[in-house]
């Protein structure tokens, strides 16, 4: 299934784009910015609210992950039917689709690093042979 998922994900994508791409050019450093901003205050903000809420490493890190990556695919879907004068709408949604996924990436191995690297304070230095 998540092959599908991933296939049926890049035709919605794939076809606001092709259908909106024009648009893109007008607003796009704009749309960037905005799908940029919207996704790091995401991740600051739920992992901020975890450890006010006194929220251990997992839930923190999933907090986080929850809040940063938002349904972006179901949000290209709405607003292309909802809002079809503003074909910016449609497409900023798509645009963050692809950014979701690459910085929940990149976040979910920085999560990973830092595990790997307290693991190894924890432990100690291994002996030498």
């Amino acid at each position: 299934m998540p092959g599908l998922s991933v296939i049926a994900f890049m035709m919605i994508i794939g076809c606001v784009v092709a259908k909106q791409g024009e648009h893109f050019f007008k607003s796009g450093l704009v749309i960037l910015l905005a799908i940029f901003l919207h996704n790091f205050l995401g991740y600051v903000l739920g992992y901020a609210v975890s450890v006010i809420t006194g929220m251990k490493g997992p839930k923190r890190r999933t907090l986080c992950l929850e809040v940063g990556m938002q349904n972006a695919g179901m949000a290209t879907a709405l607003a292309a039917k909802h809002f079809p004068t503003m074909p910016e709408a449609a497409l900023a949604a798509a645009a963050s689709c692809v950014w979701h996924s690459v910085s929940g990436t990149f976040v979910a191995a920085f999560f990973l690093f830092m595990d790997r690297m307290h693991g190894e304070k924890e432990k100690g230095p291994s002996p030498e042979r």
